[in-house]
Formats: structure tokens, C-alpha cells, sequence
């Protein structure tokens, strides 16, 4: 038992590294990105997202996080927007 207390511990410290590396990276790309769509230039919400997505082995950096509107956002995930290249020298192609 107690090695299963134990590796439950570590476990939740990593998870807990992990959302504030996360969340440090937020504030960074948000001023960054001076809190705007970096798509359409809305400010208000915002969301981050990965150019790569994650699921594509896309990376928690700067260089991969942008942030976008909710609408953006939507679109870039549904096909309508496909947003490419880096943060720094980024790509974006409306669908017809």
C-alpha cells in the first residue's frame, strides 16, 4: 500500500508541474499576443491554441500557442480557418 501512496504522490505532482508550466506559458503568449485574436484582431475572450495540435505531438511552447477568439477558435478547429507555421511567422488560410 504505501508504494501505491506514493507513486498516486508523485503523480499528482507531476500533473500539478505540468499545469503550472501550462499556465505560465499562458501568461506569456498573452502578452505576446497583446490579448487578441491573432486571426481577426478581436480582444475580449480568448482561448490558446496549438498550431500542431497536441494529439499531433504539437509541443507546449511558444513557439506552437496562439491565441484566438472563441469564433476563431471554432473555425480553426471545424476547417473553416487553417492556421500553420509558428507563432512568429504564422499562416493562416480561410476556407472558400
Amino acid at each position: 500500500k504505501p508504494q501505491k501512496g506514493a507513486a498516486q504522490k508523485a503523480r499528482r505532482a507531476r500533473v500539478a508541474a505540468k499545469l503550472r508550466a501550462w499556465l505560465a506559458l499562458c501568461k506569456v503568449v498573452d502578452a505576446r499576443d497583446g490579448r487578441r485574436c491573432r486571426v481577426c484582431g478581436a480582444g475580449g475572450e480568448i482561448h490558446r491554441h496549438h498550431i500542431v495540435k497536441r494529439s499531433q505531438g504539437g509541443p507546449d511552447t511558444l513557439e506552437n500557442v496562439i491565441t484566438l477568439c472563441p469564433q476563431c477558435h471554432t473555425d480553426a478547429h471545424n476547417a473553416r480557418v487553417r492556421i500553420m507555421g509558428t507563432a512568429d511567422a504564422l499562416i493562416v488560410q480561410k476556407a472558400a
